[in-house]
């Protein structure tokens, strides 16, 4: 979602997790603030009212409290719900209710509330004398009652997927929440001294104290799994964690000099330079994470985004491209990818597609791919391919459908079968390689009907 200099919005992407705002675009005027749960979207306007849309049960319906939600400041959403904080210091809740949605059993506690944090299902609240109440699931730091009477002078909370950490004012901290995600910092709590940052991934915390050195603590894998990245004093960078995650920058290492800002996805990290670089990029003014993807917004106010650190694309752009035709093939925002530019982003897997189906009626799958009966229309009855996945995978599908229909020149029927993630340009790309999308609606598929 965008806001763009006239205060209106922009949507892109699932249009059943937020991607299609029509439904509420009369009312997205005068947008100040976006905020973003896992499926669905909360916008402050200018009036400090509050529009919703998306998943009903992830927070996109808010109509419950829409008549509380006036003068609203600012916004804290984790994946299932949202908190809104109002002028006067109050809370207004919304979404899935035993996971934050609802805080009617704090409500009168929720008063002088400056500051809201949130793990994967709880939010923690600092008030205006430093104290913190917190709800949501208990075990993701949802029930702060074990350490209530440490949490006193509180100036900063910080919260990984299951668990909260909040600095005190003599820079000590005070953690609750599920031990293997960082709930419990016992191993060093002697070094927590004069802490100034914490940041965190998924189930590890990271501490910045006064000297400029780190304490670390959570799932021992945990910049495991997932990875930190920090900027020292001379603006370079020192990852570490799961390189597939973004721990190992080696490649780039030479690279990341007098960097100004990180920003993380899921599973890779983006560095703007001095000179406002991010690789090829120039003059980024704005980057955005998402779940396995990075975007950035140009000073010229195009959008590009790369997709698990690979690289950098315009928004759609090798969909629209995928035709490689010898004329420039037109990309998003007005701009445009030549032939050659295309080719450079068909995955290798359809080189070894190509390699193998040259062998001709000397392979017998080769031959049946040539000579295959084409099925009934709406039937699972006689031949054709199937291919299967979600959106990252519609780069390789069109790559080895290309193969398929001008190398090998076959016909024969294929369909991209996927539960609800693709959006319409996937479909349509497809489509012009002869394709069909399938979605499945069967038990059992990413837990839908």
């Amino acid at each position: 979602a965008a806001i763009l200099g006239d205060g209106s919005l922009v949507t892109w992407g699932h249009p059943d997790k937020g991607g299609d705002s029509s439904a509420v675009q009369d009312q997205l005027k005068n947008v100040q603030q976006i905020h973003a749960g896992e499926q669905a979207f909360a916008a402050i306007l200018g009036d400090g009212s509050v529009v919703t849309w998306g998943s009903t049960i992830f927070g996109g319906d808010s109509s419950a409290v829409r008549e509380q939600l006036k003068n609203v400041q600012q916004i804290q959403a984790h994946d299932v719900a949202f908190a809104a904080i109002l002028g006067d210091g109050s809370v207004v809740t919304w979404g899935e209710d035993g996971e934050g949605g609802d805080s009617s059993e704090v409500q009168d506690q929720l008063k002088n509330v400056k500051q809201i944090q949130s793990s994967y299902s709880a939010f923690a609240a600092i008030l205006g004398d430093g104290s913190v109440v917190t709800w949501g699931t208990s075990s993701f730091g949802g029930c702060s009652m074990n350490v209530q009477d440490r949490l006193k002078n509180v100036q900063q909370i910080q919260a990984s997927h299951h668990a909260f950490s909040a600095i005190l004012d003599n820079g000590s901290v005070v953690t609750w929440g599920h031990p293997d995600s960082g709930g419990d910092r016992c191993a060093v709590q002697d070094q927590l001294k004069n802490v100034q940052q914490i940041q965190a991934t998924e189930q590890a915390f990271a501490a910045i104290l006064g000297d400029g050195s780190l304490v670390t603590w959570g799932h021992p894998d945990k910049g495991g799994e997932q990875a930190f990245a920090a900027i020292l004093g001379d603006g370079s960078v020192v990852t570490w964690g799961n390189p597939e995650s973004g721990g190992d920058s080696s490649a780039v290492q030479d690279q990341l000099k007098n960097v100004q800002q990180i920003q993380a996805s899921c599973r890779a990290f983006v560095a703007i330079l001095g000179d406002g670089s991010v690789d090829q990029l120039k003059n980024v003014q704005l980057q955005a994470a998402g779940g396995q993807a990075v975007a950035a917004i140009l000073g010229n106010g195009s959008i590009v985004k790369r997709a698990r650190g690979g690289r950098w694309q315009w928004d759609k752009l090798c969909l629209s491209a995928m035709s490689c035709t010898k004329q420039p093939v037109f990309a998003s925002r007005g701009h445009f990818m030549k032939q050659e530019e295309c080719l450079q982003h068909l995955p290798t897997e359809a080189e070894a597609l190509k390699n193998f189906l040259k062998a001709g009626c000397g392979v017998n799958f080769a031959c049946e791919l040539q000579n295959a009966p084409v099925p009934q229309p709406g039937s699972f009855e006689g031949r054709g391919i199937v291919m299967s996945g979600g959106p990252m995978h519609v780069l390789q599908a069109l790559a080895n459908l290309e193969v398929l229909r001008t190398e090998l020149k076959s016909g024969m029927p294929v369909e991209f079968w996927h539960a609800f993630e693709l959006e319409p340009i996937h479909c349509q790309a497809l489509a012009t390689r002869g394709a069909r999308c399938r979605q499945l609606q069967a038990l059992g598929t990413y837990g839908h009907m």
